[in-house]
């Protein structure tokens, strides 16, 4: 009997900051009602993800942020359940230092409120660049022997020339949504 399902927020259970569609809502509770647990994972924070469940209804979402380091049970603010992953006082460093670098070369950039990794977000593919080039200069270094690379930088770099190539936003929404779940609750 399967007792959990999990999920992938952005360009999977949902568009890129869209809601889940119809369909797809009405067998996420489908699953639910069958008494399997359903967790949606995301590079973004737990508490968006605990705001979007809201709006879905769920009874018990599990919420999977920053790329597994952050987990909740539930939506409900502050959380019942709340556990960030640990992680040595080397790689704070780490990332702090990393954190630094990137501010040094991009002093405007903003950065996801993580609380267990650093993401920033570039705006254009040149501020994507610098910042690959400065994680580059310092791959070698003693100090990022830590360092966790962040998937967001390696999605981005395609969603970003996905979006450039296409003409209109609401081009690319239809080019990059992926099918529906399929039906097989039916």
């Amino acid at each position: 009997m399967i007792r959990l399902m999990v999920f992938d927020l952005d360009n999977t259970l949902a568009e890129l900051g869209k809601g889940i569609v119809g369909e797809d809502l009405i067998l996420l509770k489908k699953i639910e009602n069958l008494g399997v647990d359903i967790a949606v994972c995301s590079g973004k924070p737990t508490y968006y993800l605990c705001g979007f469940m809201r709006q879905v209804g769920l009874k018990r979402p599990i919420l999977v942020g920053e790329n597994g380091a952050v987990i909740q049970f539930g939506v409900d603010l502050p959380p019942r359940e709340f556990y960030v992953l640990p992680y040595s006082e080397d790689a704070k460093n780490t990332l702090s230092f990393l954190k630094k670098k990137i501010e040094e070369v991009l002093p405007d950039i903003w950065f996801q409120p993580n609380l267990a990794g650093v993401t920033p977000f570039p705006a254009t593919k040149e501020e994507f660049d610098t910042i690959t080039k400065c994680l580059e200069e310092e791959k070698e270094s003693e100090t990022l022997k830590y360092i966790v690379i962040v998937i967001l930088l390696i999605w981005f770099r395609e969603e970003l020339i996905r979006r450039v190539e296409c003409r209109h936003w609401e081009n690319y929404w239809t080019s990059s949504r992926k099918k529906p779940l399929p039906s097989v609750m039916e």
